[in-house]
């Protein structure tokens, strides 16, 4: 249960569905709180921070971010905040816990560690192969799933842990991906990915 909803409430981010994405972390914090789970209880206030800044409720987003980071410090945990990459860093810097006296060593470690985003090549194309007809081929609820996720710049191994997969499907369906979009990289599979979004709302 509390797996499932744990995943479910990534998805429902990668959606940008934060409504419903706060509705699945209500039972995972249950569970978590029943079981005593410490690390679940950081992530579900991570999830909860991305959420409530989606929803723009900045001052909620801020507390809940804050008591992650004062969790993880307790509980030693660095990978758990470095592996939300680009949602967790862009958060990061409205704690400003660097004159802090207790989280401030932890707080700058965690600044240090983060990675370089990597810079936009705004000349960059996706291949050719996009442009065919393989572009409107339809994809099965869990290619989609992985597609979200991928947006997320999100690992096989990240991908498969979340929704309980193999790492040998994951690999197997982003082999399929790339079929259906006519592309050769994780790259090019996202430009698809967005540009079939954008025009079913068009």
């Amino acid at each position: 249960m509390t797996l499932a909803a744990f995943s479910k409430a990534r998805l429902a981010l990668a959606r940008q569905q934060p409504e419903a994405a706060l509705q699945a972390l209500d039972i995972v914090e249950r569970h978590a709180s029943e079981l005593g789970r410490g690390q679940w209880r950081v992530k579900v206030e991570l999830l909860r921070a991305f959420a409530l800044a989606e929803l723009e409720r900045n001052a909620e987003a801020r507390e809940y971010l804050h008591s992650a980071v004062a969790s993880g410090y307790r509980l030693g945990l660095v990978r758990t905040f470095l592996d939300e990459g680009e949602a967790f860093q862009s958060l990061l810097p409205q704690l400003d816990l660097a004159d802090d006296g207790v989280l401030g060593d932890y707080y700058r470690k965690l600044v240090q560690d983060l990675p370089e985003a990597p810079p936009i090549e705004a000349d960059k194309k996706p291949s050719a192969l996009i442009e065919t007809a393989r572009e409107q081929t339809s994809l099965t609820r869990r290619e989609q799933d992985i597609v979200d996720l991928l947006e997320q710049s999100m690992s096989n191994k990240r991908i498969a842990l979340t929704l309980n997969l193999s790492l040998q499907t994951v690999k197997w369906n982003l082999k399929n991906i790339f079929f259906k979009f006519g592309v050769s990289s994780r790259y090019d599979a996202i430009v698809v990915a967005r540009k079939r979004r954008d025009g079913e709302h068009t």
